[in-house]
C-alpha cells in the first residue's frame, strides 16, 4: 500500500478509514470498509469484482 503507484489514493483511503495506521484501519468496520473499497477500487483482485460489485460503491477517488 506505500507504493508510489498508490500515492494519488491512499490519503482518500486515510480520510475514508479516519486513520493512517493500517493495523487501527483493519481493526475497526469503519476502517475495514475503507480498506475493501480501495482495494476493490485499484483493481488488483479481479476475481472479486462481481462479489462486491452491488455492496461496495466504486473507487474512492480523489
Amino acid at each position: 500500500m506505500d507504493c508510489l503507484d498508490f500515492a494519488a489514493t491512499r490519503e482518500a483511503l486515510f480520510n475514508a478509514a479516519g486513520t493512517r495506521s493500517y493495523s487501527q484501519m483493519l481493526a475497526t468496520a469503519r476502517g475495514a470498509k475503507a480498506a475493501a473499497r480501495w482495494l476493490q477500487g485499484q483493481d488488483l483482485l479481479p476475481q472479486f469484482r462481481k462479489g462486491l460489485g452491488a455492496d461496495l460503491p466504486s473507487a474512492i477517488t480523489v
